[in-house]
């Protein structure tokens, strides 16, 4: 017969468990949460909308078109990473006609005629699009996608240029 075994001193950290469950359901219950709650960012450009906007330039100004759908996440980055921004958003407020095209055929199964009529004229195919024109018949700088901020503000930058010099040019 032998001996029985000397009871171990060694015990299981319960508490130490308990504490790593508890800080694992807190995370999986905060991304959870922050999945379904995604944060939300103040756009300050004045946008205009798309049923209301102008056909051409007005007042020196070019027609920036900003062609995004609610489901678009690249769209979400451009409007957090540019258009929340007060320094940008002014500048754009100033220097251009803002236009917001939402594309609603995912969620509606249809857009409004304009909006239609607005991604046919600019060939549209994906969402963000940024479009910089004077109207009908000044041509037009498209940029498709979301490619960061430094190569967008510097997209709208020379689309201005080119929109200031074609109309200097026109005089």
């Amino acid at each position: 017969m032998r001996p029985a075994a000397p009871e171990s001193t060694r015990r299981p950290p319960v508490a130490l468990l308990a504490a790593a469950a508890a800080a694992l359901a807190t995370w999986i219950g905060a991304s959870l949460w922050e999945r379904s709650h995604p944060p939300v960012f103040a756009d300050l450009v004045k946008w205009v909308p798309s049923a209301v906007a102008p056909d051409s330039a007005s007042g020196g100004k070019p027609i920036l078109y900003y062609f995004t759908a609610d489901w678009c996440g690249p769209c979400r980055v451009l409007r957090q990473e540019v258009f929340s921004s007060e320094e940008r958003a002014r500048y754009l407020n100033e220097h251009f006609v803002p236009v917001i095209v939402v594309d609603r055929m995912r969620e509606d199964g249809r857009n409004e005629p304009k909006v239609d009529e607005l991604l046919r004229r600019f060939s549209v195919n994906a969402f963000p699009t940024l479009v910089v024109t004077g109207g009908p018949g000044t041509g037009a700088s498209p940029q498709t996608g979301y490619p960061g901020k430094a190569k967008t503000w510097t997209f709208l930058m020379n689309a201005e240029q080119t929109f200031l010099r074609a109309q200097f040019k026109g005089r």
